[in-house]
């Protein structure tokens, strides 16, 4: 895998942050999925392939309390300079609430995120909305689009 300096999803992330489209993060699904739009012509990454390029790139995790589902967020200069208060199951991904504690390595991190999430990306089902999986809804189109 290729260590763009700015990856797509850090793209899209920064982009739904800045426009106050999202709080805590976006899903690992919505982050793969959202690929077919952003690099149409690219190949669909895998959740140990984006959690490389988070882990290389630096992030956080939360289990976000609006949906129930893990969020991927940037990682800020505050987080940073206080990364000792939070877990950390690999290099540079720091768990920001106690969700991941028994979480103590990369591998296991990959193993709960595929079997959470690997089935909602092989059905297409890369946005939860209302408390289900779906496609993106038009809303979530047309705000990836932006970063196009």
């Amino acid at each position: 895998m290729s260590s763009e300096v700015s990856p797509y999803w850090h793209r899209l992330l920064k982009h739904f942050e800045n426009k106050g489209y999202v709080h805590n993060g976006l899903t690992i699904p919505f982050l793969i999925g959202s690929m077919e739009i952003v690099e149409p012509d690219a190949k669909q990454w895998t959740i140990d392939e984006i959690l490389e390029s988070l882990n290389n790139s630096g992030c956080t995790i939360l289990k976000c309390p609006n949906i129930s589902e893990f969020v991927i967020g940037s990682l800020d200069s505050e987080t940073l300079k206080n990364r000792q208060l939070y877990h950390s199951p690999c290099d540079n991904i720091l768990v920001t609430d106690g969700s991941l504690e028994n979480v103590k390595s990369f591998t296991e991190l990959a193993t709960l995120f595929k079997e959470l999430y690997q089935s909602r990306i092989s059905n297409r089902e890369f946005s939860k909305n209302y408390g289900s999986w779906t496609y993106f809804t038009e809303i979530d189109l047309t705000r990836i689009k932006e970063i196009r």
